[in-house]
């Protein structure tokens, strides 16, 4: 499953909201939806078998902005490397 978590502009939260069954509907999704999340700078997509402790090595982020439609990034930003299972709801630690 595709699991789809924003993480919010204060940098310490993140929230999944929504799971599908292909990268394709993730993107579509985050591409369509960007407008709506004014109060987020990142939108993630993790790709999450199904078992006990499973994470996404290779999470996908989009960068969200309020005045463009929501951009794959090429690399996952820094503040991020290093951290797993982010669409869990976890709270960030720096």
């Amino acid at each position: 499953m595709y699991f789809i978590s924003l993480i919010y502009k204060d940098m310490k939260h993140v929230s999944c909201i929504g799971f599908v069954d292909t990268f394709k509907k993730a993107d579509l999704f985050i591409k369509s939806h960007s407008y709506d999340f004014p109060n987020c700078r990142y939108a993630i997509v993790e790709n999450v078998k199904e078992g006990i402790f499973m994470y996404d090595e290779n999470p996908i982020f989009y960068s969200l902005t309020s005045n463009k439609q929501a951009q794959k990034l090429k690399n996952v930003p820094k503040e991020f490397k290093n951290k797993i299972g982010l669409g869990f709801g976890m709270k960030i630690e720096n």
